[in-house]
């Protein structure tokens, strides 16, 4: 394929579960001794820990994508503090976690649940069933044998996964005790009722909670969920019970414990949609239009003093008019405003402009012709773009270190 392998880590194979096929071969692949390493080697001067790296609340954890079946993908970043606590403090309270039960997410790692299943329960210290592989292989039983194996206390799957089980019959769920389950989950998608009966009967016994989940990449965990043990139970249904930001107070009457951490995570906002997504484009265009029409008053008025802070006005609020217009949800930091609350604004992860409409303040009341109107957007605290436009010449000035240059364009 025209790709080299500079590093190979190779890892010592257990003894093979599985027979080979009858016409198997096995292949001698030469080793390279300054591109091949054992790993049980390469670990043995190693340090036997992980020690954790200090982090802002507000620093990024991680970037995912949407699977688009809401409309177009979008990126999502999600931040350590917010994210971590949501999703540690909701599976605790959403699946009864105890220390020393065994969970079991079947959810592939690429997908915002099997994500922030690994995160969510080593966040609390839980052991977690890694799985790679089907439901149906080496046999149709694999899921339940997989829970007897290691004990799971809590399974985690898909209605589609249960409703693809539920075709072999209730013979391979039998075959198994299934006996150390607290809790079962169902997320993706509503389940149905055959489903959810099906579940409850043959993999719950008829003893176990389930909860049926909702909850997007963009919420980072559950969002709607009911308490095992604490809600009535219909199968196919919808839960009233929501929790986190959008707990609703019978929730926490439920669970009068955890009121001090349903407080905790409600907290800012669920996501932030990755700045790159942001059309900058859109935005430079907008901005363009807007600093040549603010120019336009700013030359009538050039030359008097009385009406410096007039025109100061006058710019600003022409240009944030125009942008609230187009990007409502987008924040400022202005001479004479700072917010639609009139307080100022901090520089954070959000879309914020910042406007200083008369930049050169004496050349502007003496007519000297070097004063601009200059204009940021900052977006996660890095700027990403700006305007520096005098209207007396009508020319751009150099822009320093802008993450993403444009070009000022005239009328």
């Amino acid at each position: 394929m025209g790709h080299t392998v500079d590093k190979c880590i190779v890892v010592s194979h257990l003894k093979r579960v599985t027979a080979c096929q009858e016409n198997h071969v096995e292949q001698d692949i030469p080793w390279t001794d300054d591109r091949d390493f054992w790993w049980h080697e390469e670990m043995e001067d190693k340090e036997p820990a992980c020690y954790p790296e200090w982090m802002d609340a507000e620093d990024p954890l991680f970037m995912l994508y949407t699977s688009g079946s809401t409309g177009k993908p979008k990126g999502v970043l999600h931040t350590t503090g917010g994210y971590l606590l949501y999703a540690a403090t909701t599976f605790k309270i959403v699946f009864d976690y105890k220390p020393g039960d065994i969970y079991w997410c079947t959810a592939d790692i690429g997908w915002i649940t099997g994500h922030t299943t690994l995160c969510m329960d080593l966040a609390n210290g839980a052991s977690s069933v890694i799985f790679e592989g089907t439901p149906f292989y080496p046999d149709n039983d694999r899921y339940w044998a997989v829970i007897d194996k290691y004990k799971v206390n809590q399974f985690y799957t898909a209605p589609t996964a249960i409703r693809a089980l539920m075709k072999f019959g209730d013979g391979p769920v039998l075959k198994h005790k299934l006996d150390h389950f607290e809790s079962l989950g169902s997320v993706g998608e509503p389940i149905n009722p055959e489903a959810w009966l099906w579940y409850y009967r043959y993999v719950g016994k008829e003893r176990c909670s389930i909860v049926d989940t909702f909850w997007q990449t963009e919420t980072e965990w559950s969002c709607h969920a009911p308490l095992p043990g604490c809600t009535p139970m219909k199968p196919g249904s919808a839960y009233e019970e929501r929790i986190g930001p959008f707990a609703m107070p019978d929730v926490v009457q439920h669970a009068p414990a955890y009121q001090d951490a349903f407080r905790l995570v409600i907290y800012r906002t669920l996501a932030k949609m990755v700045d790159s997504l942001l059309d900058l484009s859109k935005c430079f265009e907008v901005i363009n239009h807007l600093v040549n029409k603010a120019g336009e008053e700013f030359v009538c008025k050039q030359g008097d003093i009385d009406l410096v802070t007039e025109t100061d006005k006058e710019v600003e609020q022409l240009l944030m008019n125009g942008i609230k217009e187009q990007f409502p949800d987008h924040k400022f930091i202005g001479e004479e405003e700072s917010s639609a609350e009139g307080r100022p604004e901090a520089i954070n992860r959000f879309p914020t402009w910042i406007i200083d409409p008369v930049d050169g303040t004496m050349n502007f009341v003496h007519a000297f012709p070097h004063s601009c109107i200059s204009v940021g957007l900052v977006v996660n605290k890095v700027t990403e773009l700006a305007i520096v436009y005098n209207p007396l010449l009508k020319q751009p000035l150099p822009l320093v270190e802008a993450r993403v240059h444009f070009t000022m364009t005239s009328p």
